[in-house]
């Protein structure tokens, strides 16, 4: 054989394998989408429930605990979960908004009403979290006797 058909064999066999090869459907063409999280706020009434939150966590980097400046909820447990695995609560005290970038958060952060007492923070996953009350509530001020 000459050179020259060698070399044109090889191009023909590199093209048959490329057109096989693009017709064969790939395992990362026809894998599911990859999951969609959400965070989820738990209040807590103590600091009790709180650390056993985080106790129950077992070291998962998904769940934070923050405190808050509520009388009736002064923790807030926050734990990222799959989106259609766990039910939204019916009646949430606390809620978690979760922006891609820090414009958007810090935009819904200054818009919010402070009787909702806000808080925003930034996640392990990389995003940003703006948690605040659902209903406003009254929080408790200190009477401070003047001198």
């Amino acid at each position: 054989m000459r050179v020259a058909e060698i070399t044109s064999m090889r191009t023909v066999t590199g093209l048959v394998f490329a057109a096989l090869l693009a017709t064969i459907p790939l395992a990362a063409q026809t894998a599911n989408s990859p999951p969609r999280y959400k965070w989820m706020a738990t209040p807590c009434d103590t600091w009790g429930c709180a650390i056993a939150a985080m106790a129950q966590a077992n070291g998962d980097p998904y769940v934070i605990v923050l405190p808050t400046r509520s009388s009736a909820h002064p923790w807030v447990v926050l734990k990222r979960v799959e989106i259609g695995t766990v039910e939204d609560p019916v009646d949430p005290v606390f809620i978690a908004e979760c922006f891609g970038g820090m414009t958007e958060a810090s935009a819904r952060f200054d818009a919010m009403d402070l009787e909702k007492i806000p808080i925003l923070v930034t996640s392990t996953d990389g995003g940003i979290i703006v948690v605040c009350l659902h209903e406003t509530q009254t929080t408790k001020k200190r009477a401070v006797r003047g001198r």
